[in-house]
């Protein structure tokens, strides 16, 4: 028998799971994205809209309070989602997210009784400090760790030295 039978593949490597896999795209889509601050951030939306989720003739006559919440809780969504779709942009998300959770505390139920405020402040917090993570190339780290083997890394080198020794 073959070395290769006695000793077959194992599915998941030290680093995580198989390249290809639904849990191996999941975790390459978390590692480009602000996904945990996002995610924090749609929690703090969901804790300042509850309050005002009623039918629209109670938030109608609640007045203005209800409607600040439902406002808000938008703009804290909207804020999440630009930063997952849309990373180059969460600067500016995220600075919104901020003033929108603080002032909250004002316009809504004390910011979704703080805890809104508080997940809201600490969701924008971490979009704005995200950064992507760098290959050892310089730039953006696209795929999940693990997922070339060194073999094809060193392939890549080897191909691209010859580009080099041309240009000297």
């Amino acid at each position: 028998m073959s070395e290769l039978a006695r000793h077959p593949e194992p599915s998941t490597t030290s680093r995580g799971p198989r390249p290809g896999t639904r849990r191996a795209r999941l975790r390459a889509f978390r590692r480009t994205r602000p996904f945990w601050g996002c995610l924090i951030l749609t929690l703090a939306a969901y804790f300042i809209i509850s309050p005002v989720l009623t039918s629209v003739s109670a938030t109608v006559s609640m007045g203005t309070a209800a409607v600040s919440g439902w406002v808000v809780g938008a703009i804290m969504l909207a804020a999440a989602g630009v930063s997952l779709v849309a990373p180059g942009q969460r600067h500016f998300a995220a600075i919104v997210a901020m003033i929108v959770s603080v002032a909250s505390l004002v316009l809504t139920n004390l910011g979704g009784y703080i805890i809104g405020m508080a997940l809201g402040i600490v969701g924008s917090g971490m979009i704005f400090a995200w950064t992507p993570t760098v290959n050892r190339r310089g730039g953006a780290h696209l795929e999940p760790r693990g997922s070339q083997s060194d073999e094809d890394e060193a392939a890549e080198r080897a191909a691209d030295e010859p580009a080099l020794e041309e240009r000297a």
